[in-house]
């Protein structure tokens, strides 16, 4: 263990519970390390809402058709494939940091409908 975490860590313990947390270099460390297997999770979670998403236009059509005439595109095109596009530049490396924003981004507008 580098000399300046094991610093960081006595530093860090002598803290009250309610303001504990990762050292800085702990901190990047752990997000290096679980970056692979988070982007997998949130891409793999991205599609599933997706179909969710969708499936909520099924409701739509059938238990709101005044609705329906109005929100189809944004339930079935846009919004969809936006949230897709947005899982297929997360395989883009230099995206990647910028993912989780980009979710934010394409889920704000499905909160409007």
């Amino acid at each position: 263990m580098p000399p300046r975490l094991n610093q960081e860590l006595a530093t860090a313990d002598q803290q009250p519970w309610y303001q504990l947390r990762l050292p800085p270099l702990l901190e990047k460390i752990y997000q290096q390390d679980t970056a692979a297997h988070r982007m997998r999770r949130y891409r793999l979670f991205g599609a599933i809402g997706i179909v969710v998403f969708m499936l909520y236009g099924l409701v739509d059509r059938f238990y709101l058709p005044d609705v329906y005439q109005r929100v189809w595109i944004w339930r079935w095109l846009w919004l969809p494939g936006f949230a897709a596009l947005t899982i297929a530049c997360s395989f883009w490396r230099p995206f990647q940091p910028y993912y989780e924003y980009s979710v934010v981004l394409a889920s704000t507008p499905s909160c409007w409908g």
